[in-house]
């Protein structure tokens, strides 16, 4: 993940089984580490991945009337086109007094030819190249194990869920899926995977994965 990512920073807080104190111990250190950025770098603008850390985070934000953009790093509607309502960047903009980005569209489309047609509309374009610009970027790491949001959301269809384990994918950050040695995923399925490019995340100054971890190892 590091040489895919660029990743200059990660948070790993081993899970609980008796409490959800690790995952909040992560969004109080996330949150800390936006302020920071904010107060210390100057960063009005973050690229936002999904996940239960990313919601942790936005609960730890504290109110600021500052004017802080959160754009999304991919697509956020399920697999049958619902609206996930508590997403972790639509609750980090509530916080401050900037705009959220968020991409309406699926994050698997149906086909290739479906993507490359919703990447040619104006505003979706926009808010991609605004994604990929983004000097700093946060996002979890998703499993692909029964209790993983990616798979208990039903953001991927349980045939789209299969294809991926069969090519060997344990895990995914922004909707990008890698294997047990970090390697990326490129088969059929990730092809019609909405997100912001790979190469976003290794341009950007600073990348910060946050992870609550039983089953995964960066």
């Amino acid at each position: 993940l590091h040489t895919a990512y660029r990743r200059q920073r990660q948070m790993c807080i081993r899970d609980s089984d008796k409490d959800d104190g690790s995952i909040e111990m992560l969004g109080a250190a996330g949150a800390r580490f936006i302020m920071h950025q904010i107060s210390e770098n100057n960063i009005t603008e973050f690229g936002i991945g999904t996940g239960n850390t990313l919601n942790a985070i936005a609960k730890w934000l504290p109110k600021t009337n500052m004017k802080i953009d959160f754009i999304s790093l991919n697509g956020s509607l399920t697999s049958h086109n619902s609206i996930q309502t508590e997403t972790g960047i639509n609750q980090l903009a509530h916080k401050t007094n900037g705009d959220c980005y968020n991409i309406g569209v699926p994050l698997i489309l149906e086909s290739v030819e479906q993507k490359k047609i919703l990447e040619q509309i104006k505003f979706i374009k926009e808010i991609i190249i605004k994604a990929n610009n983004t000097k700093v970027k946060i996002t979890g790491v998703g499993g692909l194990f029964e209790t993983s949001q990616i798979v208990k959301s039903k953001i991927f269809s349980l045939k789209s869920i299969n294809e991926l384990k069969k090519a060997g994918a344990v895990g995914e950050v922004a909707g990008n899926f890698f294997d047990k040695n970090g390697n990326l995923i490129t088969n059929k399925e990730t092809k019609k995977i909405f997100s912001a490019s790979v190469n976003s995340f290794k341009k950007s100054t600073t990348v910060l994965i946050a992870v609550s971890y039983t089953h995964l190892t960066l």
